[in-house]
């Protein structure tokens, strides 16, 4: 198959209310993982990597990778820069083989958001890119081991009206939203404010997202997706089930463990926790091969 960009994915899960998870990767057994399920599910999926994630796998590596199993798949495919930080990573990303990038400028003022998100969207669009952008600021966790010893963020929530007039102003095909989650494990259940989300998704055209997923409760998953959510990320309880699973595999085999025994246990872990949260989703059974 093609490889598909976040506005080709997007825009059936907006019409007929479901939404495509995005999954962060880090390695090739959770690309495998994430397609495998898509497969199995008969779903489309988006795979993503984080720019922070850039110092364990580089860019002009892992991208040339996801984009030609992306394009072996028999489900749709997008392969998405997730959170790009900078200018230069989201062209990066582009360069190499991502049919979509995230630029996260949600860290500065309005204005500058706006500007830096405008170049993004002109050079993404003359590439047939598709650009997710972000208006309010999501909380990170204070064991989110991508905090760096950072103080925790403080939420900030997103504006309906200045999210209407962000999409107006930027031309971002995606927008992603704050409306009380958090990055990294929740110790606690994040409150939503469904009230925003609702009059978000009355001024917004085009597809919501959520960032932050790994609090929140499958009810609370549907009723976001009921108001508009279509591209939902999830990454952290999928990790820590992976590292969880390993521990358990060290932990439990009595004859020596190898390096090679733990990419079974990568592929498995992902692989399920992944056909779980595409279920909940609502994605599976969206395609036919």
């Amino acid at each position: 198959m093609t490889l598909y960009t976040l506005k080709d994915i997007l825009t059936p899960a907006r019409e007929e209310k479901y939404a495509v998870g995005s999954f962060n990767i880090i390695s090739i057994q959770m690309i495998r993982a994430i397609i495998e399920a898509a497969e199995e599910e008969y779903s489309p999926v988006i795979i993503a990597f984080a720019d922070i994630h850039s110092k364990i796998m580089p860019l002009e590596i892992i991208f040339p990778l996801m984009k030609k199993m992306a394009k072996q798949a028999k489900v749709p495919v997008a392969a998405i820069l997730d959170h790009g930080m900078s200018f230069e990573s989201t062209m990066k990303a582009l360069k190499y083989g991502a049919s979509a990038v995230m630029y996260d400028g949600s860290s500065l003022s309005y204005e500058q958001n706006v500007a830096k998100t405008q170049e993004v969207v002109k050079v993404a669009h003359s590439s047939g890119v598709s650009v997710e952008g972000e208006i309010g600021h999501v909380a990170m966790e204070e064991d989110n081991p991508d905090r760096q010893g950072k103080k925790r963020e403080d939420l900030i929530y997103t504006n309906p009206e200045e999210a209407e007039k962000f999409i107006d102003e930027t031309g971002v095909d995606a927008l992603a939203i704050s409306i009380g989650t958090a990055h990294g494990i929740c110790l606690e259940k994040p409150k939503l404010d469904f009230n925003r989300l609702a009059k978000i998704n009355e001024v917004s055209e085009v597809p919501l997202v959520l960032h932050g997923g790994s609090g929140v409760s499958d009810d609370d998953f549907k009723e976001c997706i009921q108001n508009g959510v279509s591209k939902i990320n999830f990454f952290s309880r999928i990790s820590n089930s992976i590292a969880n699973a390993i521990k358990d595999k060290l932990n439990n085999t009595e004859r020596e463990v190898y390096y090679q025994d733990i990419p079974p246990v990568i592929l498995e872990t992902c692989k399920e926790k992944i056909k779980s949260r595409i279920r909940v989703f609502g994605s599976n059974n969206r395609v036919s091969f």
